[in-house]
């Protein structure tokens, strides 16, 4: 079997896991609270750099899918509101979770507290300015290009925020857990240091945390899921755009559960790789 369908097994693997998960936790906890749910698309509208990996010496190519920005509000009954919204991109530089967190303090009263940015660390993503720019040598239209992006992401991020609030309703949460066993830990200890490597001794944390929300009627309105692990299973010879493993489980979840919107949340995975790595069959679309 090549590298190309251990990778798509590997995400299947995940996915299927997660669609098991999200019929059987409800059992774990429920209660019912107003939810709202938003989601934008987020690709760039043209070429632009990757980022994540230095090697890379033009911008992308082409789009395997769409990039997403998703937003949950959790509103309580005392009014009080908690934020999560989930970007498929490498990461948000600080300027930007700054501007974000200010723009929702003052058009929301929602405080910095009550509000996570989370990232799934994709490395077929788009630059996001200033983030890893010891990697970058770009000429000055290159440099707009990456520029404008991440300046827009401030607003499309309030406003999908904005959206969500507008969209509050009661819904039912429910917890459960589930286990995926593709990451491995990268550190390996030497006497002169740690290299990359595989050290299968080393901390490795296989859980993969569930939030499924369904509304009154009991359908399935939004999947929040998340594990600690590199999402790097396309390596820097990669120019396609695309949210890799944590991009195709989204896909497949919402294919599966149609109007759900799937986020994934990116946990401790500074030390952590998929295996295996390589290239995507687009088939698996």
């Amino acid at each position: 079997m090549d590298q190309t369908n251990n990778i798509q097994l590997s995400i299947k693997k995940y996915v299927i896991g997660l669609l098991v998960l999200t019929i059987c936790c409800s059992s774990v906890f429920a209660s019912e609270i107003n939810i709202g749910i938003a989601k934008t698309i987020i690709t760039p509208k043209g070429p632009i750099y990757l980022t994540g990996y230095a090697n890379r010496e033009k911008p992308a190519t082409g789009v395997i899918h769409d990039l997403w920005a998703k937003a949950i509000v959790f509103q309580e009954t005392n009014g009080n509101k908690t934020v999560i919204v989930t970007t498929d991109l490498l990461g948000l530089s600080h300027d930007i979770s700054t501007a974000v967190a200010k723009k929702v303090q003052q058009k929301f009263g929602i405080a910095r507290a009550q509000l996570l940015l989370n990232s799934s660390h994709t490395h077929s993503g788009p630059m996001v300015w200033p983030c890893l720019s010891v990697i970058a040598d770009y000429s000055p239209a290159e440099q707009q290009i990456v520029s404008n992006y991440s300046n827009g992401l401030v607003d499309v991020i309030v406003n999908l925020i904005d959206s969500a609030i507008h969209k509050l309703s009661p819904m039912e949460i429910s917890v459960g857990h589930g286990q995926a066993d593709f990451a491995f830990n990268r550190r390996v200890p030497t006497d002169k240091g740690f290299v990359s490597g595989v050290n299968l001794k080393g901390p490795i944390d296989h859980d993969v945390p569930v939030l499924k929300i369904t509304d009154k009627s009991g359908k399935v309105q939004a999947v929040l899921f998340g594990y600690a692990c590199h999402n790097t299973t396309m390596v820097g010879d990669n120019y396609l755009v695309n949210g890799d493993y944590a991009g195709f489980a989204q896909i497949d979840i919402e294919k599966q559960y149609p109007g759900c919107a799937a986020m994934f949340v990116m946990g401790c995975a500074g030390d952590q790789n998929p295996s295996p790595r390589g290239t995507v069959l687009m088939l698996f679309l």
